[in-house]
């Protein structure tokens, strides 16, 4: 669907790459970014731009959110409390 953005080319990797292979969240930060690019007046978006706003959002690679990746540390140190 055309959002009257353009992305450069750095800039598709990290947004693909902070989604859970779904098109849901690239579509809400897609949506994010094409408000923040109209209230700083630009008409495309770079690495930068997307780098800032996965930040604002709390987005990591895989789509995961900093809770979830502080309970997969958390699991890491502990290993064998798991175990059966």
């Amino acid at each position: 669907r055309e959002v009257g953005l353009r992305f450069n080319e750095d800039s598709v990797f990290p947004l693909a790459a902070c989604s859970r292979g779904t098109a849901r969240s690239v579509v809400e930060v897609v949506q994010d970014l094409l408000k923040l690019s109209k209230r700083r007046g630009k008409d495309s978006v770079n690495k930068d731009d997307v780098d800032e706003l996965l930040k604002i959002r709390g987005m990591y690679p895989l789509g995961l959110n900093k809770k979830e990746i502080d309970t997969l540390l958390y699991l890491e140190d502990r290993p064998r409390q798991l175990q059966a």
